[in-house]
């Protein structure tokens, strides 16, 4: 994959998730009761039009969150280009970026 096209996939990515930052830090508070899954996030895929929901318990999340590299995705929004699978859970897996997209996703780059 091109560069150019990778970096523009990774800052996708990061634009989303900072959109779930700001649900979770409260500017958009959800409504319980969660549905046993655990609370709902937006799809953290490269593609700015998913409109799916990731469903994942709070201290997972906040575990992903420690890497700038890592987001959630729903199963089979993953595009091995730009990404690998580092865990799974019930309809969603979670993905770190590589390469180029990887430093287009972090917040320093």
């Amino acid at each position: 994959m091109e560069a150019e096209r990778a970096a523009r996939l990774g800052h996708n990515q990061s634009v989303v998730r900072s959109l779930n930052r700001r649900l979770d830090h409260g500017l958009v508070t959800p409504k319980e009761p969660f549905p046993t899954e655990g609370p709902g996030f937006l799809c953290e895929c490269s593609n700015l039009d998913c409109t799916e929901i990731v469903y994942v318990g709070l201290a997972t999340y906040e575990e992903v969150r420690r890497d700038d590299r890592r987001f959630f995705v729903r199963t089979g929004h993953d595009i091995p280009d730009i990404e690998q699978i580092v865990a799974a859970g019930d309809g969603y897996v979670v993905v770190e970026k590589l390469g180029v997209a990887a430093s287009a996703a972090t917040p320093d780059a």
